[in-house]
């Protein structure tokens, strides 16, 4: 029996030493981004992420553009070494500062298809007619909100823009567990659903959460070891695992709820407060599952007590006011100061954001 028992303990102990010192090995001899992919284009630079399918190529990319007196002209924009767009920031918070990350793809990062004339970019070879237009890193409401709070003096205030182009809620949702948790946000804000409701061009790069406990546990404990890497890396590079391309949408309707719904008490559990933002749409020929994604979110909202932005009125009140005639799915620069406008009159409403004057009042 005390035989049995000792090769009971000898054999996940001796599979536990060979695993450290398999990850000791990886660490000696290869690079912290062993496992990621190679970087690749779809708006602003990114490189494949095993963990998270992809994330945001940090440097400082002339991949923006301004608009001067009408006419779009080449700009630089920056991403951090966290990879979010904006300055360098302090993965420990600072004191007394709240602390508000905005998840979201595209609409959040803050891109615009703007005119390829304006850039010099030469056509598509073998194509008669190229595309009117280039995608360009412009004005997000994150940035705007972050301008806001400073101009109001509200240097206790900082808002990070966790936004990356194509993220589904199910990169949101991986994002959460693996990096956005350890900045000890106090408010997230959530605009989501528009890459949801399309069909995958990658099913192999959808970061789906693990069904069973343990296997999650695992994941978000060891999401940053070399070996998890390349083990999901060559996962994901085995074709007969994964759907073909486009044959499946990046979340259905019941992932979409569930990946909301994670979200939400993930955040709650660590006392974060948690806002969504609707996700309104010239563009809804290509985007019909629209509409059904949105009453998912708003049934979430009603059940997890979390208040909802509603940008709708206001932004297609005037069509073309605030989306240009080449994007009817980002809004240009007027809608993202516009949403920026909404939310930080929200978060005030909501009483999210301290009064400055309390403290003052406290520590009289």
């Amino acid at each position: 029996m005390r035989a049995w028992l000792l090769r009971f303990t000898l054999i996940p102990l001796g599979l536990l030493v060979g695993l450290l010192v398999f990850e000791g090995l990886l660490r000696l001899a290869t690079e912290p981004t062993v496992g990621s992919g190679k970087s690749f284009f779809m708006g602003p630079p990114m490189v494949f992420d095993p963990v998270l399918g992809w994330r945001n190529q940090p440097g400082r990319w002339r991949f923006g553009a301004t608009q001067v007196d009408g006419r779009w002209i080449p700009s630089h924009y920056e991403v951090n070494r966290l990879g979010f767009r904006g300055p360098e920031i302090s993965s420990r918070k600072p004191r007394g500062t709240t602390r508000i990350i905005c998840m979201g793809d595209s609409g959040t990062f803050g891109v615009l298809a703007v005119p390829r004339k304006n850039f010099g970019v030469p056509a598509v070879p073998g194509k008669k007619k190229g595309r009117k237009f280039v995608w360009r890193a412009v004005t997000s409401y994150p940035g705007a909100l972050g301008e806001r709070f400073a101009r109001e003096g509200r240097d206790d205030v900082e808002v990070i823009n966790a936004g990356v182009t194509g993220y589904s809620s199910t990169h949101a949702l991986r994002q959460l567990m693996v990096q956005l948790l350890d900045l000890a946000p106090d408010i997230l804000t959530l605009r989501l659903g528009a890459n949801d409701s399309q069909p995958s061009w990658a099913p192999q790069r959808r970061p789906l959460e693990p069904s069973h406990p343990l296997t999650r546990f695992l994941l978000y404990r060891l999401h940053d070891w070399r070996s998890t890497w390349l083990l999901l890396r060559a996962y994901q590079d085995t074709k007969r695992f994964h759907p073909a391309a486009r044959s499946v949408p990046w979340a259905t309707t019941e992932r979409f709820r569930y990946n909301l719904e994670r979200i939400v008490d993930e955040a709650h559990r660590r006392g974060t407060r948690v806002i969504f933002l609707d996700y309104p749409l010239v563009a809804t020929h290509a985007f019909r599952r629209m509409p059904e994604l949105d009453h998912a979110m708003r049934n979430v909202a009603r059940e997890r007590g979390v208040p909802v932005l509603n940008t709708r009125s206001r932004l297609l009140a005037k069509d073309g006011e605030f989306y240009s005639s080449l994007d009817r799915v980002h809004p240009n620069e007027r809608g993202a100061r516009l949403l920026a406008q909404l939310l930080y009159e929200k978060l005030l409403s909501l009483g999210w954001i301290p009064d400055p004057e309390d403290d003052i009042r406290t520590s009289s």
